[in-house]
């Protein structure tokens, strides 16, 4: 590329075309006509000569149409070939969007002195220092969740050094997807360059999917002769063996993200308690997928902890956590006027303790305090009081007998004559409602149309719900949309024959699983820093999502025994964690209370144990900036930062800063245009050619009608 003032070249060497010019003097040269003029005598030539007209080559050449076609003709040769730019300087100063890493693979090292999160900071540094003094700064970190650094920062003033110590540490993975959202927030109002720097084995091609502005993408190279060594645990699956509350299956993968193999040793504890230890060989890139058969007490900690023979760069990678939630008995209250099918269901598949009205006429008048001891209600052939804010499922109700059960909305649905009831008959066999379950085997009673009790009638379907189970008249068994939670099945069981049927108990057992998955499987979430609590998991503490989630009290237990108070007015289920949460067991308590449930933090991620960041491949590059438009590819260049310990760390800056410009270049139009106005000088050269080569009659001396001679 070649630039002079605003005008830019992509490809000088087309420049060269332009040497046909000469090439077309030399051949007008050779062509130079002579014509024969035989005289009697020299005199008589000596006179000739005196009224003939004297022309140059370089005059005629210069009022020869014919040259000048030609030339014209190389002049847009080589201009289509060399493809200029023309750029426009910006009138408002320039604008840098620069992302910086802070995965937790930063907290890594090279060659076991020098850190990757310094390497990247130099390279932040040298960007700085050869910024143009006018360009202006929006920093912004990528780790597990996006943050605003700084905004407008002058790098002459002294907030520029605040700004880089503001820089969260490095942590879990980096949320590149996050990062792009708010990137596209900043500079929607103004246009900026996006500049990325990264340690992750990432092209320019990926990032774009995230940054649509990337105009620069910086990656930390390790030198070829550096040993990069690096194990990590990068899964852990936990799952009870049958029905055991005590015996779990544990799945461990190990993955070798350096260059060379490597020997391990995986322990395997129970609150501190070593119960197995496990050895292997990994070769780079490989994984090694472990498992045992352990027994966890409930309210306990797995942890795995992998040690190396060898060097090991990074140890955030090292070690994995799971937890076993607390037993606590599913508090069920059902509304049912005798013998519930449904109350017998449920007492085989859990732990249960059931309250049981037999009418609305026994209920109080439950405000959300008394709503908090129960986990699941159940109105069987007891049209409801009230909604419930916890997960709800109503049996053998008709339409107008459960209005209290459904929103605004869906009971405008419910007055529309033949609203949304007739339909086409459909079985949904991809919910988990349906695992197992066969809708079409059932065999119900005849229909008592306009029954509000011990028959059955079809629902129309509600707005945004599911039915699982539709006939022509309407759904008999549908999942209500939104939460909490809600299945409506519309049909007394005891007018079917499903409580007979080997699905009935399998059906509850897919509820629980659906609607409470804490009580069937009793590990607490495996997180990652910044992670949200997921909703299930309210659900051990007591909270169900569309409950009040508010709860003052609540304690964490972290992994090095200390208590944080959640602060007051936080909604639990908008608790997030931080996103330099260490790894290991955390603890939920209400304050001064016991445990109810718990969770674990493991990084678990592969992008961040595989070290290794292979070169960019030449022609990956080439098809992005063709893809791109106005995107630059990746430029890594080999500079040495001094260590502590003498050593010399390659990695990789931008050659050249990019400037306060805005790019015209190579539009398709122009190109077009090109292409035709060198088509038509070739028409016409080939035209005034073949005019000027073409015979001319001459009279013949003596011939009839001609000059007699003399």
């Amino acid at each position: 590329m070649w630039q002079w003032g605003q005008l830019m070249v992509e490809q000088p060497l087309g420049l060269l075309t332009l040497l046909l010019i000469p090439l077309v003097v030399l051949l007008h040269w050779l062509q130079q006509e002579r014509q024969e003029r035989t005289v009697p005598g020299l005199y008589l030539w000596q006179r000739l000569s005196r009224r003939l007209p004297h022309r140059s080559f370089w005059r005629q050449l210069l009022t020869d149409p014919l040259f000048w076609l030609q030339a014209t003709t190389a002049i847009l040769f080589a201009v289509l070939l060399a493809k200029p730019d023309w750029q426009a300087v910006q009138a408002q100063p320039w604008e840098w969007i620069v992302v910086i890493d802070r995965s937790a693979s930063l907290a890594a090292s090279f060659d076991g002195t020098i850190s990757r999160d310094r390497a990247l900071r130099h390279e932040l540094e040298s960007l700085w220092a050869e910024t143009p003094s006018q360009v202006r700064w929006t920093l912004v970190s990528a780790g597990p969740s996006a943050e605003l650094v700084a905004r407008d920062l002058d790098l002459d003033s002294p907030d520029g050094q605040a700004a880089l110590e503001r820089l969260p540490p490095p942590a879990g993975e980096a949320d590149w997807e996050a990062a792009g959202h708010l990137v596209t927030a900043i500079s929607s109002a103004r246009t900026a360059a996006v500049v990325v720097l990264t340690d992750e084995s990432l092209t320019q091609n990926e990032l774009s999917r995230f940054f649509p502005q990337l105009n620069r993408l910086i990656t930390l190279v390790p030198a070829s002769q550096l040993i990069v060594a690096n194990l990590g645990i990068v899964d852990l699956e936990v799952q009870p063996v049958g029905d055991s509350l005590t015996r779990y299956q544990v799945l461990g993968v190990v993955m070798n993200g350096g260059q060379a193999a490597a020997d391990f040793t995986l322990h395997w504890y129970n609150d501190g308690r070593l119960l197995a230890t496990d050895r292997g060989r990994i070769d780079p890139g490989e994984r090694a997928k472990l498992v045992r058969q352990v027994a966890l007490l409930p309210g306990t900690s797995l942890k795995l902890e992998l040690v190396t023979d060898g060097p090991d760069l990074l140890a955030a990678d090292n070690e994995a956590f799971a937890v076993t939630l607390p037993l606590r008995n599913v508090q069920v209250l059902l509304y049912a006027p005798g013998e519930s099918a449904v109350a017998r269901a449920l007492l085989a598949a859990a732990r249960l303790a059931l309250v049981q009205r037999t009418s609305a006429d026994e209920t109080l008048a439950f405000s959300g305090k008394d709503w908090s001891q129960y986990d699941l209600v159940v109105f069987d052939r007891v049209p409801p009081p009230v909604r419930p804010p916890l997960p709800t499922v109503a049996v053998g109700l008709a339409p107008g007998a459960a209005r209290a059960l459904l929103t605004p909305l869906e009971t405008a649905a419910l007055n529309q004559p033949n609203g949304q009831a007739a339909g086409q008959a459909a079985v949904d066999y991809d919910h988990p409602l349906s695992r197992y379950v066969h809708w079409d085997e059932i065999r119900l009673a005849p229909a008592r149309t306009g029954s509000t009790t011990s028959a059955w009638s079809p629902w129309p379907v509600l707005p945004g719900a599911l039915p699982l189970w539709q006939v022509r008249e309407g759904a008999l068994v549908q999942v209500a949309a939104g939460l909490p939670p809600r299945v409506i099945v519309a049909f007394d069981l005891y007018d079917s024959d499903w409580p007979q049927r080997v699905s009935f108990p399998v059906w509850v057992k897919n509820l629980l699983d659906w609607a409470l998955p804490w009580v069937t499987r009793p590990i607490g979430p495996v997180l990652r820093p910044g992670d949200a609590l997921p909703e299930w998991f309210l659900g051990a503490t007591g909270i169900h999502p569309g409950a009040e989630t508010e709860a003052p009290g609540w304690e964490i237990v972290t992994p090095d025994g200390s208590v944080q108070p959640l602060p007051p007015g936080l909604s639990l289920a908008a608790y997030r964690l931080p996103p330099d949460a260490p790894p290991g067991p955390y603890w939920l308590r209400r304050q001064g209370g016991k445990v109810l449930a718990g969770w674990s933090v493991s990084l678990l991620a592969e992008q961040e144990t595989q070290l290794l960041v292979p070169t960019p491949d030449p022609t990956a590059m080439a098809s992005n900036a063709a893809e791109g438009g106005n995107q630059l590819p990746s430029e890594q260049l080999q500079v040495n930062v001094p260590s502590q310990a003498g050593s010399q760390l390659p990695v990789g800056i931008p050659s050249e800063v990019p400037e306060a410009r805005t790019s015209r270049s190579n539009h398709p139009l122009l190109e077009v245009l090109g292409t035709l106005l060198l088509i038509l000088a070739l028409a016409a050269e080939l035209a005034v050619a073949f005019w000027e080569s073409r015979p001319v009659a001459r009279p013949r001396v003596g011939a009839k009608g001609g000059t007699p001679s003399r």
